[in-house]
């Protein structure tokens, strides 16, 4: 029987684009892609699903205005990036442009919610208030797999979720109740199978598990059950627990040296520092190495001391390091109502002249958590790596591969931009979830 609860298949619901959908392992960018990109700069249009899309562009990077249009010409979205991070007051609007969403953006990339005018009951002004929604899912329910609404009721107070939420079946039965404090989960959260049963519970402080964390089967059998700890109360990372995930996808990104502020990951001549770290932690056996971005299959240098960059000695070392693929999965976390780039895999590109002509090499894959767990030295310049302990990357160039021009690129992240649009929507109660 399908469970309930696996909610990743509330994507299908929507067939945004493929971008969300599982890649195979990368092909390496030439040049003439990467100085493309690079030079993408100024104000494009472009029609996506039907709706009509202005971005601002600078190098690669959205920066500025983003307005998007629904195909009668009315008003869909409006805001500003800034580095592909959201700034600012962004504004949403329902298809007949009679319901509202007006949200304020910090410089940390979190959310404050100043309006919510929807059709009916409830609202939101002034960041208070209560607003209903309709969110389809799609699992068992009354012994059939099918896709249905859950009715859910969120209460806001100065712009963020306080109190309790909600969520209920179609046969009005709990689903969930979460309690918020201060727009993070605060006390104990349960999830509900359809006929009642248990199927976990978590106790949370300020966002972050604390205590005991359950899960059942939908016959009341124990799967897991953990003692989570409230450590590193200073790392600013959101905890994301998979039931907190409604939708996602993946996409590789690739980061070049010639790209403008590259030193952002790659500081003067770093790479030299990087990889010796990394192989001394290898060495040590305290790093994995994968042959394929999956993290399925063993990678073995084919030398005798570690090089992580995967070049041979007769070619180079990793003092050729061009750049960096990664690996991201896109979520949109329920707790938090956005959606986050999140690493998971990093693999070192390099780059050798071979007959007049310059040759990519990919090195092994890299499992992100494991680096930053393990490399702790300060002055080998892994801020980079380091900030991948943050859902959100920023100052992130979406270089998607096995691309054909820049314009496909930058469709495939206004594909981000605009499947968040379609979940705030439902979400924030303005348009129905659809059956």
């Amino acid at each position: 029987m399908q469970n309930t609860i696996s909610i990743f298949f509330a994507l299908i619901i929507f067939s945004v684009t493929n971008c969300f959908a599982q890649k195979s392992a990368p092909n390496f960018p030439d040049l003439n892609n990467i100085e493309s990109w690079n030079k993408y700069s100024g104000i494009k249009s472009c029609i996506f699903n039907g709706d009509s899309i202005s971005a601002t562009w600078s190098k690669g990077m959205l920066n500025g205005v983003y307005k998007s249009f629904y195909a009668d010409g009315k008003l869909k979205s409006s805001g500003n990036f800034k580095n592909n991070i959201r700034t600012g007051k962004w504004k949403l609007y329902s298809e007949n442009g009679k319901a509202k969403i007006v949200l304020d953006f910090t410089r940390h990339g979190t959310v404050v919610l100043h309006r919510v005018r929807m059709p009916g009951k409830g609202g939101v002004r002034f960041g208070n208030g209560k607003i209903f929604n309709l969110i389809p899912y799609e699992g068992t329910f009354n012994h059939d797999v099918e896709l249905f609404n859950i009715s859910g009721t969120t209460f806001f107070k100065r712009g963020l979720k306080n109190g309790t939420e909600t969520l209920k079946y179609p046969d009005g039965k709990i689903r969930s109740e979460s309690h918020y404090k201060y727009g993070l989960y605060n006390g104990e959260r349960k999830i509900y199978y359809p006929d009642g049963q248990i199927a976990f519970k978590c106790e949370y402080k300020d966002g972050r598990p604390i205590g005991k964390r359950v899960e059942f089967s939908e016959n009341g059998d124990l799967i897991s059950s953990l003692v989570m700890d409230d450590h590193d109360k200073a790392q600013n990372a959101m905890y994301l627990d998979k039931f907190d995930i409604y939708a996602g996808g993946r996409k590789f990104i690739y980061i070049d040296t010639l790209f403008n502020d590259a030193e952002t990951f790659f500081e003067t001549d770093s790479s030299g520092n990087i990889f010796k770290e990394l192989n001394k932690v290898f060495e040590k056996g305290n790093l994995s190495a994968y042959s394929d971005e999956s993290l399925d299959g063993i990678y073995f240098p084919k030398h005798d001391k570690p090089d992580l960059s995967g070049l041979p000695k007769d070619e180079g070392s990793f003092m050729n390091i061009r750049g960096c693929m990664i690996k991201v999965n896109e979520v949109f976390n329920t707790q938090s109502w956005l959606y986050y780039s999140y690493p998971v895999s990093f693999q070192p590109v390099s780059s050798v002249y071979k007959n007049d002509s310059l040759e990519f090499k990919g090195g092994p894959w890299l499992y992100i958590p494991q680096i930053c767990n393990e490399v702790t030295g300060v002055d080998s310049n892994f801020d980079f790596l380091k900030s991948f302990k943050f859902p959100f990357i920023t100052s992130m160039y979406r270089l998607q591969t096995n691309f054909d021009n820049s314009e496909h690129i930058a469709i495939e992240q206004i594909g981000s931009v605009e499947f968040e649009h379609k979940l705030w929507l439902i979400f924030y109660g303005i348009n129905k979830g659809n059956k």
